[in-house]
């Protein structure tokens, strides 16, 4: 008898709920997301200049002029930059008609035509080799080169050259050797004037003897080179991280802020497998001398990209900062131009400086599917306003001045937005922004509903809504994406810390995408939560049906502790569960610290698998970032019995967690093929090596496929399922049997 899979399946699962949650999988501590060695050196083009970055310097090359800035730990309290420019050049005691020139880069070496020579730069990750190369010479005699220098650090001398040294570590300008095309080499001096003081115009000079200038064969090379030996011997400083996923090539993106010096803050993308594994080195988003932070990423599937946003300041810290992008490509790990998405001065932004940005990605593949980036721009002392600005998967911006979603005197800041706006039609998409609003002496905790086109959604005809006003104060909201239809509507999870006297509790709201409340609870007393914490929510996501939220315990500096916990909405009884109370993601005896969590799901693959990102929390030092996964809570899948006869294969498709479709393919198949679904049984048949795995069974002929209902209650459920085909096997004549497929559900 052949029962519709679509009404048997689900009467089957409905004698199932309630059943009893399996043991939960708690999260997996993967390989530190960043610090590893540049395999080679990093290049990149900004305005009119081109910089490139080694493991301990980087450099930038604009017209004659070159600068190193050499690394000497993450707490150095400014950068220490080395200029260096050709002022002259003489053969014979004749000067040399130089140019300006224009940095060329090919591979790893960057030219400079000055005319009566090529500058050359051969850029490896620990070292830069400087040399001048003549293929002409009117005259001979003998070649002096005079270098300008300008630098903080004092010159001293070396036996093989001058290092420009301080408190936190040197540059050495050293080895030089001047080379003729036959071979002929000989060691130069390197004279230096004002040895021991700091340089600011200055000069360096190589000389090279008239004797081997009149008998070398062009091209001669002039070569020195620069390194940096530096007083503090630790590897970068490294925290701020944010994640996205992609399914398909690489899947995660984790974005990070490392700290240059004290005054100089760059952002790099590391690419990461989904199991953990890194792939390749980190990618660089920014490494001027500018001042990018706060880095925040979201994901986006048409074409594959993910979007960094961030929070910039001009190298000098002066002046107003404003909010950057830059988009990755994930499978070639190749980065587009610097999008300004706010800035002061560009014509449409607005004025002022714009502060912590956040980013929503999407799911859908229509090609009209692109990114919406929120934050906060100051307007007045005390007064700040949320704004938000759409930008296009193809990196421009969906309009030159961006929407204010929270304006007024009442000063709104913190906004967040959450990592997806949904896997549903276009019209139904929905991104959920919220906020800090403080008034009346007091911090609330307010939303918005952003469209496709990142214009805001009204609820009761306004633009923004409360979640939680209260006397006490509520504030550091974050929100999920949106879950799978349920009751009706899509559904996200905002969680936010409330302060009191003794401690701060992290509190949930459940609202949908028509901007109306369903229910609040104490998320802290729900997962057990010890007293007298100064909890905070790190981020909250969503595998389409339950909520994983990430928090830090706000403990002393060099304590504080991560933790993931989950849940789940209850839409009959209007409810929060838990379904997994505070699963640690602080190793033992270890501190961590701001986590973000970012659903597979949302990047278009398992949702009940999350991403985790956070930093070492040491009281002193040196921060960095790890990667983790986390399983959603869960145990169980797919477990096989020996049951089969006669040679039938079965083979699922799919993770059996609520909300996913999954599928049963039998292998031969034919219009006699079937399976059977029921409870998890083993009854001997009459039959050589037959046992029917299967007890309550409902029959299904065909293929067997169906989606596993967005019900809570379902987690831990079992069920089996077992192929058949007649005529295939000797059972009864003509059955065969494949093996028995024990499924729970996660």
């Amino acid at each position: 008898m052949n029962f519709p899979a679509s009404t048997s399946v689900l009467s089957i699962l409905s004698v199932l709920v309630g059943a009893a949650r399996p043991a939960a999988q708690g999260p997996v501590i993967a390989a530190p997301a960043a610090q590893p060695e540049l395999a080679a050196v990093a290049f990149d083009a900004r305005d009119g200049t081109l910089w490139a970055a080694g493991r301990n310097y980087k450099m930038c090359f604009a017209g004659a002029a070159a600068t190193y800035v050499p690394f000497f730990g993450s707490a150095a309290p400014r950068n220490f930059p080395l200029r260096l420019e050709v002022s002259e050049a003489r053969v014979g005691g004749e000067a040399l008609a130089l140019r300006g020139g224009e940095p060329r880069l090919a591979g790893a070496r960057v030219s400079v035509d000055r005319g009566a020579f090529t500058e050359l730069f051969d850029l490896a990750p620990e070292q830069v080799e400087h040399s001048f190369r003549f293929d002409a010479l009117a005259q001979r005699g003998e070649l002096v080169l005079t270098l300008t220098i300008d630098s903080g650090l004092a010159m001293t001398a070396r036996g093989d050259g001058v290092a420009f040294a301080g408190e936190f570590g040197r540059v050495d300008y050293t080895h030089a050797v001047v080379i003729d095309a036959a071979g002929a080499r000989l060691p130069l001096a390197i004279e230096a004037e004002a040895v021991g003081v700091q340089q600011r115009g200055a000069s360096l000079r190589l000389r090279v003897p008239a004797e081997f200038v009149a008998n070398a064969k062009l091209p001669l090379l002039v070569d020195p080179v620069l390194t940096t030996v530096s007083v503090n011997t630790s590897t970068y400083s490294e925290h701020s991280a944010d994640l996205a996923y992609l399914s398909g090539n690489t899947d995660y993106g984790v974005v990070f802020q490392r700290e240059y010096s004290a005054t100089d803050q760059d952002v790099w993308l590391q690419r990461m497998g989904h199991t953990g594994t890194k792939v390749g080195t980190p990618i660089a988003i920014d490494f001027t001398t500018e001042r990018w932070s706060r880095p925040r990423i979201g994901s986006q599937r048409v074409g594959a990209k993910f979007l960094v946003v961030a929070e910039v300041q001009a190298a000098s810290g002066t002046g107003a900062t404003w909010i950057a992008g830059r988009i990755c490509n994930n499978a070639s790990g190749t980065v587009e131009p610097v999008i300004a998405i706010d800035k002061e001065g560009v014509a449409g932004h607005h004025s002022g400086s714009k502060r912590a940005p956040d980013v929503g990605g999407g799911l859908s593949l229509q090609q009209t599917q692109d990114f919406a980036v929120v934050w906060t721009r100051e307007t007045a002392p005390g007064n700040r306003d949320v704004h938000c600005k759409r930008v296009n998967w193809d990196g421009t911006l969906g309009a030159a001045t961006a929407t204010v979603l929270a304006g007024g005197s009442d000063d709104e800041f913190a906004a967040t937005i959450s990592c997806s706006n949904g896997n549903v039609a276009e019209v139904y998409q929905r991104w959920a922004v919220v906020y800090t609003r403080a008034q009346a002496g007091h911090d609330d905790v307010w939303a918005a509903l952003l469209g496709l086109d990142a214009q805001p959604q009204l609820v009761n005809g306004a633009a923004t809504f409360p979640l939680a006003v209260s006397a006490s104060d509520d504030e550091a909201p974050v929100v999920s994406s949106p879950t799978d239809s349920l009751a009706g509507a899509r559904h996200f999870l905002c969680a936010f810390s409330r302060r009191l006297a003794n401690d701060n509790r992290i509190l949930g709201v459940v609202f949908d995408h028509n901007g109306v409340g369903r229910t609040t609870a104490d998320l802290s007393l729900l997962d057990g939560s010890p007293a007298g914490f100064r909890y905070r929510p790190g981020s909250v996501d969503t595998d389409g049906v339950r909520f994983v939220v990430a928090s830090s315990d706000g403990a002393a500096p060099g304590a504080t502790k991560t933790a993931a916990s989950l849940f789940a909405w209850d839409a009959g009884a209007n409810v929060l569960m838990v379904h997994e109370a505070r699963a640690s993601l602080s190793p033992a005896g270890t501190a961590r610290d701001l986590p973000q969590v970012f659903s597979m799901r949302n990047g278009g693959a398992d949702g009940a698998i999350y991403g985790i990102v956070q930093h070492t929390a040491p009281f002193a030092g040196v921060k960095s970032v790890e990667f983790l996964r986390y399983f959603g809570g869960r145990s169980g899948g797919y477990a096989t019995r020996a049951t089969g006869c006669g040679g039938l294969q079965i083979a699922t498709s799919n993770t059996p967690a609520i909300g996913t479709f999954i599928g049963f393919t039998l292998t031969p198949s034919s219009a006699t093929s079937g399976a059977l679904l029921g409870t998890p049984a083993a009854i001997p048949l009459p039959c050589s090596g037959c046992t029917l795995g299967i007890a309550n069974a409902i029959l299904v002929v065909g293929y067997l496929g169906f989606q596993i209902p967005s019900n809570p209650y379902l987690v831990g459920a079992q069920f089996s399922v077992q192929g058949f085909d007649v005529g295939l096997g000797n059972c009864f004549g003509s059955i065969a049997l494949s093996n028995t497929v024990d499924v729970r559900i996660q």
